[in-house]
C-alpha cells in the first residue's frame, strides 16, 4: 500500500509515517494528513520497541525530521549538566540531542545539587509540541483526520492494531466520537491491508458477528491469518 502523497522519502526508502525497530517515524510540518499528534503516537510506539540507546535515539529522530522541524531541532539550546566538569553549560545540536536522561546529582566537593534532566530525545519531542502544537479546535480536526485517514501501510498487523486503537481512543476523547462495535470492527478491517480472502477469514473467526469487536482488537497476526 502506497504512502499518502507527500510522505515518500526517496533517500531512506521508508515513508515518514512508517517505522522499523531502529528507524523512527519522521515528520514534516504542514501535512494535514499526517499531523504532529499522529507522529508523536507513532514515535511512542517506536520507542517501546527500539533497541537504540537514549544517546542514539535523539540524533536519529532528528535525522528523520524535514523542513523547519529539522532546522528547529538543530538550534535548540539548553543548560545541561556536564559530568566531566561537574557543572552546567549550554548544549545544542547533536550534542544536546544525544544526552541521556539522568537523576539528580550532588557534586562530591561543593555539595551543589543538580536536578535530574530528561534525555535529549524527550527534549526534542517537547520542543516540537511547543513549536507546532495546535489550538483545541485544530486538535479536534487533526484527531479525526488522523483516525479516518490512517492506513496500515508497511506496519505489522500487531503495530497496526496498536496505532489504530490509539487513534480511535484519541478521536473519542478529543471530539466525543461514538462508534458502535459493528462500526469499529468494519473500520478496523477496512484499513488493515488484508486481502478480501483474509478479511473474510478474519470475520469467520468471530462467526461473522461484527459486534464482537473486542475479539478482533485483541487478536494478533496468528489469530487473524498467517501473513
Amino acid at each position: 500500500m502506497s504512502a499518502p502523497t507527500g510522505m515518500e522519502e526517496p533517500h531512506s526508502g521508508l515513508p515518514l509515517n512508517q517505522l522499523s525497530r531502529n528507524v523512527p517515524p519522521g515528520w514534516r510540518p504542514g501535512n494535514p494528513k499526517y499531523p504532529l499528534k499522529l507522529y508523536l503516537q507513532l514515535l511512542r510506539l517506536w520507542w517501546r520497541q527500539t533497541e537504540l540507546t537514549e544517546a542514539a535515539a535523539g540524533p536519529t529522530m532528528c535525522g528523520r525530521l524535514r523542513g523547519t522541524a529539522f532546522q528547529m531541532a538543530l538550534k535548540i539550546v539548553e543548560e545541561r549538566l556536564d559530568l566531566n566538569i561537574g557543572a552546567t553549560r549550554p548544549m545544542t545540536g547533536d550534542e544536546l540531542l544525544a544526552q541521556p536522561s539522568h537523576d539528580a546529582w550532588t557534586h562530591p566537593t561543593t555539595g551543589t545539587v543538580f536536578e535530574g534532566a530528561p534525555a535529549g530525545a524527550t527534549v526534542l519531542m517537547n520542543r516540537l509540541v511547543q513549536e507546532y502544537g495546535m489550538h483545541v479546535q485544530d486538535q479536534n480536526v487533526a484527531a479525526l483526520e488522523a483516525f479516518f485517514t490512517f492506513e496500515r501501510g508497511s506496519l505489522t498487523l500487531s503495530d497496526y492494531l496498536t496505532v489504530w486503537t490509539l487513534l480511535f481512543d484519541d478521536a473519542c476523547v478529543q471530539t466525543g466520537l461514538q462508534v458502535n462495535n459493528g462500526g469499529k470492527s468494519f473500520m478496523l478491517l477496512w484499513k488493515s491491508g488484508l486481502s478480501q480472502k483474509q478479511t473474510h477469514e478474519s470475520r469467520l473467526q468471530i462467526a461473522g458477528d461484527l459486534e464482537r469487536y473486542d475479539e478482533l482488537d485483541g487478536a494478533d497476526e496468528r489469530d487473524l491469518c498467517d501473513f
